[in-house]
Parts: structure tokens; sequence; C-alpha cells
């Protein structure tokens, strides 16, 4: 009689944690679940606390929402808060792995983790003198930081949205750039520009090497009229072939631009060449990047090829799949005039690869979209942070 109650109890207890409530803190609905308390299922199905998330459209089945009489009547702990976003009294405290620095930041790097680091909102590293002593069971080596909001598993290489199609381009900015946005004003299509501080790797293209602070007002337009703009390193770096210290430094050197030139960051990144690796991926992920490849290329990177080659590449990899139901992704570059001159000494006597290439996608009945909305998500920029002017023994400028 013991031993079946002993059973049963143990039975009961297994029920009981099977039972525990699951929460999600990035996709829910009714295939992934309810987000984590505090958080909102947006209508495109992703777990937040902005506006976005927590308005029009919030499902509140799955999550709090702004105004919903299902909120819990009880106190709502505040969410974690990831890396990049403010933690200390009157935010909460950083995500698992993840330092809360002594000017309010979650990080990594060793200014969130050693000095003024806040214990008592998140991880300190054991240099600090504020450093929080680990508990002694822990023997297990330190747990991958948590999933932010939005992030993939791996690398992004289609639209999450069926029937979309996310127009990018990689390199710039240019001197072709100005004249591209002209034509996709025009056509009233919102692109992706996945760009360089310094990028000296297109000398071949015959055109003027600007950084971008020399172009930051085309930069800024682009940003303006709702174009995605993505990182795409500072000086188109391998970042496979480089330390941690170096990817981290082309990124930062790039955040700094952005941070002066728009006033936000650019949570979205696309490593040149499209090499990554488990450790390249790590560094970015910890840094809050979404990181995004392509499944389209019509290759006009290689300037032995010719439009027409090019503009056949767009039909072979589209062209039999229905607009109803596809999620691609292309790349394009507008350094090539192959690609995006529109000057006027060249065009239109030669239409370039940009103008026939969405031309073809707007006939087909293809959504031509930003890259935020081809992956459901709000605009992909954070707020600049004290991080953002840190590149270690190397100037930001």
């Amino acid at each position: 009689m013991k031993s079946l109650l002993s059973l049963f109890v143990i039975a009961l207890a297994a029920t009981s944690i099977e039972g525990a409530p699951k929460y999600s803190y990035d996709q829910c609905g009714s295939r992934y679940g309810t987000c984590a308390p505090g958080l909102c299922c947006s209508k495109w199905g992703s777990c937040g606390s902005t506006s976005e998330y927590c308005s029009t459209g919030c499902q509140t089945k799955f999550g709090s929402c702004s105004g919903s009489a299902s909120k819990p009547t009880t106190t709502v702990p505040t969410p974690l808060r990831q890396l990049n976003e403010q933690c200390g009294s009157g935010f909460g405290s950083c995500a698992s792995g993840l330092c809360c620095s002594e000017w309010g930041w979650c990080g990594y790097s060793s200014d969130h983790c050693t000095g003024g680091c806040q214990k008592q909102f998140g991880t300190c590293s054991a240099s600090s003198t504020t450093a929080a002593t680990l508990p002694t069971t822990t023997k297990s080596p330190t747990p991958t930081p948590l999933k932010q909001l939005n992030e993939q598993c791996g690398v992004i290489t289609g639209c999450k949205a069926p029937g979309t199609f996310a127009v990018t381009y990689d390199d710039g900015p240019s001197v072709l750039t100005s004249g591209l946005l002209d034509y996709l004003d025009e056509v009233k299509v919102k692109a992706t520009f996945f760009v360089n501080g310094n990028n000296r790797k297109n000398g071949d293209t015959g055109n003027p090497m600007l950084t971008i602070y020399e172009l930051a007002d085309v930069v800024r337009r682009a940003y303006n009229s709702g174009h995605q703009i993505c990182s795409h390193t500072w000086a188109h770096t391998d970042i496979i072939t480089v330390n941690e210290e170096e990817v981290v430094y082309e990124m930062t050197r790039l955040n700094h631009a952005f941070s002066k030139i728009l006033g936000k960051v650019p949570t979205c990144m696309r490593p040149p060449y499209g090499d990554t690796d488990g450790p390249s991926r790590k560094i970015l992920y910890k840094m809050g990047y979404t990181v995004v490849s392509w499944n389209v290329d019509p290759v006009d990177w290689n300037p032995v090829n010719s439009i027409d080659e090019m503009y056949q590449e767009y039909i072979d990899q589209t062209g039999s799949t229905s607009t109803k139901v596809g999620k691609f992704i292309s790349l394009n570059h507008d350094v090539w005039n192959t690609t995006a001159d529109f000057r006027p000494e060249s065009y239109p006597k030669t239409i370039p690869l940009a103008k026939r290439s969405i031309d073809y996608l707007l006939e087909r009945g293809w959504k031509v979209v930003n890259l935020a909305e081809c992956l459901q998500s709000p605009p992909l920029y954070r707020d600049p942070n004290p991080s953002d002017s840190k590149c270690g023994t190397k100037a930001c400028v």
C-alpha cells in the first residue's frame, strides 16, 4: 500500500511539473503559446512590450495588451532587460549572462562587467570590486544568453511573411545610392541597405569610394524615407578571419557612425561575403544582432555578368514560385553601375538591374518590402548607448 501511495505522489508531482506554464519571450499565438508575464503578443505573433506589440491587433489570449481587461490583478514582474537595454533601479535586471554596467546598460564587455558593475541587476566579473559571488553548485559552462525578442536561432535567409520580397543592397552607401533612392521613391518601394562605414574592397567599380560620413545625407535620406538600414561592418571585413576583438570593433565603429548620423543604431546585420561560423555568430548574437543572409542571388557582384544575365537569374530563381506563398530576400549591390546607375549620362540609355528586377517583381504581383516588414517585425533599430563610443584601443572616428 505504501509503495502504491509513493508512486501516486511521484506521478502527481510529475504531472504538476509538466503542467507548469510555459512562457515565450519570442514567438506567440496558437502555435507557439503565451508570452512571458508583462509581454504582449502582437498581431504578427511576436512577444514584446512596446506599443507595436501591445496596441492594435494585440492578441489578448496569448499575452498582455494595452487596456486589456484580461490583465492579471497581481503585480507583473519586470521583464528581464536584454543586450544594450537599460538596467538598474527603475528598469530591472539584465538577462542571464549579461552585466549591468555602472551607467545602467546591459552588456557583456569588460566595461559592463567590471568597475562599477551593479551586481544586484546582473552578472559581474570576478575582477569587479562589486562582483556577485556565483553559487558554488554552478559547475556547468556559462549558459547561452536568453534569446532576444524577435531574434532567430540561426541566420535568416528568407522572409517570414508569405508573399513578401525584400530587395536588399550591400556595400554602400555609394555615389549611386541617391539615384537609386529616386527610383524607389518613384515606384513607392521600400528596400533595405546593408551599409559599410568605409568600404575599400570595391575599387574595381570605377566610382569614387566615399565614407559613410561623406555620404551621411544619403544614409539619412534612406532612413527617413522608410528604408531599413542595417550593418555590414565598418570596412567590409570577413568576420570569420578575425578575432572577437576585431569583430566587436568593426560593428562598434559603424554603430558610432549610425548614432551620429541617424540617432539610432540598427539591430540587423549581414556578414560580408555571407560568411559566418559558430564563434562569429555567437559574438553577433551577444551584441544583439539579427543576422540576415539571402535566398536569391542575381550574381550582380560579378562584373563579368551582363545586366541581361543578372535579370535572368531573378526569373530563374523566383519565376516558378507563387507570389502568394513565396518568402524571398535578394542580394544586390548599390556600388555597381550595372545594378544602380541612374545617373543621366547612363540612364535611361542603359536600364540598371535595380529597375528591371523591381519592375518585374511588381508586375508579377510581389509585395516588395523592407526587411522589418519581411520579418513581420517593428523597425530594426535601438537607441544609442555608451558602448557605441567604446572602440577599444582604436578610434571610433
